[in-house]
């Protein structure tokens, strides 16, 4: 039983897996957006900070957009989702085999099921393989036969084929980023994607620049990530403890790899928001100089962050010039991003 959900893959070079495949389940039900319209719609563009534990240490982990934009966009357009959590706290066992006989019915049902999964465990991926726990497919079949679903992920060419034994570990393990077990998915049913409205670009390009701007928003969080890389910094220069440094390496590693993979286009979703933005403003009424001034922002944050990804991929050794080539691009970028959200706020502003 295989659903006839095409495995083409559009958008492939923009956004990340999640959006990709949002965009995808949504063209099967008749809704069209693009990952970069998603983005924009749903103000989906941030630099958030996450903790997580590495040993005894606190780490963070860096995101380039909200990890739940695609809900918020589903919102935004009227679409209910149906989502199901499953938590193996207590009996593991039975939870995962109630998880595994809901997907099947599901399916049989003819609803395709987007799964969020750690893609360490998914053995046909041709790239290294590092656990990422927020790495999405859309399940589209079940052979009883071979216990094994078929899905779409948008990193092959080809439809894969993943045994119940890997989807429930993929699903359901911990890892580092991944502090519980509990596993989750959504579907669409038919009856909720047929009163969807279309949605106004202008409500979410203003909430993001409310977002930007306000106190405890995106560039304060970025103005506070600045600060504490400068502190670790700082502390290592005059530390002789190994462990500290080696944690120092590890967090600024961390944060180049995550600039450099989150995105497919490795910019850290910047210029998927803006190249949108640009479509959006040029087709109204605003001021050519704040229009132009607006390009070139954008056109230097892009730049200012594809440096930083580029700076990263391209050593192998870690060296003390690195951390400090981070904090220097990230001061750039903290002003680069002000000015281009006071000019969308400027022109938002002052539509004729």
């Amino acid at each position: 039983m295989i659903l006839p959900v095409s495995r083409e893959i559009q958008h492939r070079n923009a956004g990340d897996c999640k959006m990709v495949l949002f965009s995808k389940m949504l063209k099967y039900y008749g809704v069209e957006y693009t990952p970069a319209e998603i983005m924009v719609a749903a103000s989906g563009l941030n630099f958030m900070l996450y903790k997580y534990k590495m040993g005894t240490r606190i780490c963070f982990f860096i995101s380039g957009r909200k990890f739940n934009l695609e809900e918020q966009f589903a919102d935004k357009i009227g679409l209910n989702l149906q989502k199901r959590k499953y938590s193996s706290a207590e009996d593991k066992e039975k939870v995962e085999k109630t998880c595994l006989n809901d997907m099947i019915e599901l399916l049989e049902s003819g609803y395709p099921l987007f799964v969020m999964m750690d893609r360490f465990y998914l053995d046909y991926l041709r790239i290294q393989r590092s656990h990422m726990p927020f790495h999405a497919v859309i399940i589209i079949g079940y052979d009883k036969e071979k216990r094994e679903f078929t899905a779409i992920d948008s990193l092959m060419d080809t439809y894969v084929y993943i045994s119940d034994r890997i989807m429930i570990k993929a699903m359901f393990e911990t890892s580092v980023m991944k502090t519980v077990t509990e596993a989750e998915y959504f579907y669409i049913r038919n009856e909720d994607a047929e009163n969807i409205h279309k949605i106004d670009m202008k409500i979410g390009i203003n909430q993001l620049v409310k977002e930007y701007l306000e106190e405890d928003g995106v560039l304060d969080t970025l103005k506070g990530t600045i600060q504490f890389l400068e502190s670790v910094i700082e502390k290592s220069a005059s530390c002789d403890n190994p462990n500290y440094i080696n944690f120092m390496k590890y967090q600024v590693s961390m944060i180049y790899t995550e600039i450099h993979d989150q995105d497919y286009q490795h910019l850290f979703y910047r210029k998927l928001y803006f190249d949108e933005c640009r479509r959006f403003f040029s087709k109204g009424d605003y001021p050519d100089d704040k229009k132009n001034e607006f390009y070139k922002l954008t056109e230097e944050d892009i730049s200012l962050w594809g440096m930083l990804a580029d700076a990263r991929a391209n050593e192998e050794k870690f060296e003390m010039v690195q951390a400090l080539q981070l904090v220097k691009g990230l001061k750039k970028i903290y002003q680069v991003e002000r000015d281009s959200i006071d000019c969308m706020k400027i022109m938002l502003e002052t539509e004729t």
